[in-house]
């Protein structure tokens, strides 16, 4: 089944849909903002926010919610048939955990742009960054009926980040196992045909659990490196773009995984570099990047592996093909 991007609709930091966020991406413009937030240190804490939000007064379910809800409407068909919709959220466990991301989030963010779901089809994975992988994966399924993939995510909350300041993982002069904490929704319309204009299709996708991490062994990259290797057998990668967001741990497994997987020579670009760690919402935001890459003529290859990595086990990785 031809799965083709035929549209996309992105919220970033660094802007409010696609095209600002893709070309200010590129042009590398991203500055994080001052919070008025103080880190065990007595520094105040940056992160990297959406514009037109406020940063820490709306948070949580409400402000994924007013970020889904301004993605899906850009991606979203004109004509409001029911649709089914595959959203990737946060894992589990986190401060601004909250059981209505489980079943609410959809109906939520549909009724906020008035779209009509199909919820009978419609799933929410709580998977972190891997689970933009697996809702495309879920997606497939539903074609040739068009259906919307989306990613929502925000560290823009006082708890998470009071959390991730006493776990030193807040990117700092002094902490280099540390990320800037960014947040984003971007959702996909995939269809299996389209516009006859430059367009990417979903070549192929694999998803696996690192199981060192549920025998407490020392990662070794197992599961991306196996799911790098199947994604090559479609054909030579030029480009990867990657969620390895400065972490030690993940800078240490995609190194294992570039040097038995893939040639040196990679345009490799690190989302996190561009936006912030957007979490749940990086595979959708890949795309939507890649996409207008691809049609304003920046796309450096014609081949791209997206490579996601989850704090728990899950793994994923998807192979975007250019087409004309």
């Amino acid at each position: 089944m031809s799965a083709r991007i035929v549209a996309c609709g992105a919220l970033a930091p660094l802007g409010r849909n696609p095209l600002q966020v893709a070309m200010c991406a590129r042009a590398r413009r991203l500055v994080p903002a001052s919070l008025e937030l103080r880190d065990h240190r007595g520094r105040r804490v940056g992160a990297c926010v959406t514009p037109g939000l406020p940063p820490l007064e709306l948070s949580g379910f409400d402000r994924l919610v007013e970020l889904g809800a301004r993605a899906i409407l850009q991606a979203a068909p004109r004509k409001r048939a029911p649709i089914a919709v595959m959203l990737a959220v946060a894992e589990p466990g986190r401060p601004d955990d909250d059981p209505r991301l489980d079943v609410e989030i959809l109906a939520a963010i549909a009724a906020r742009a008035g779209i009509v779901l199909d919820s009978k089809r419609s799933q929410v994975f709580r998977e972190g960054h891997a689970g933009g992988a697996l809702a495309l994966e879920a997606a497939l399924a539903v074609l040739p009926d068009p259906v919307l993939v989306g990613g929502i995510d925000s560290y823009v909350h006082a708890d998470v980040l009071s959390w991730l300041d006493a776990e030193m993982r807040l990117h700092a002069h002094d902490v280099d196992d540390g990320f800037i904490p960014g947040e984003g929704a971007a959702f996909l319309l995939l269809a299996d045909e389209g516009p006859h204009a430059p367009h990417w299709e979903v070549a192929s996708l694999r998803n696996a659990p690192e199981t060192s991490w549920f025998r407490d062994e020392p990662n070794v990259g197992e599961a991306m490196t196996n799911i790098v290797h199947g994604l090559r057998e479609v054909g030579p990668i030029g480009w990867v773009m990657s969620d390895v967001n400065g972490q030690r741990a993940r800078v240490l497994e995609w190194a294992m995984v570039q040097t038995r997987a893939l040639e040196r020579a990679i345009t490799h670009v690190r989302l996190p570099e561009l936006l912030g760690d957007v979490g749940a919402a990086s595979g959708p935001l890949m795309c939507a990047l890649a996409d207008v890459w691809l049609r304003t003529g920046c796309a450096p290859a014609e081949r791209a592996l997206l490579a996601l990595h989850s704090d728990g086990a899950a793994r994923g990785g998807v192979l975007l093909e250019a087409r004309a």
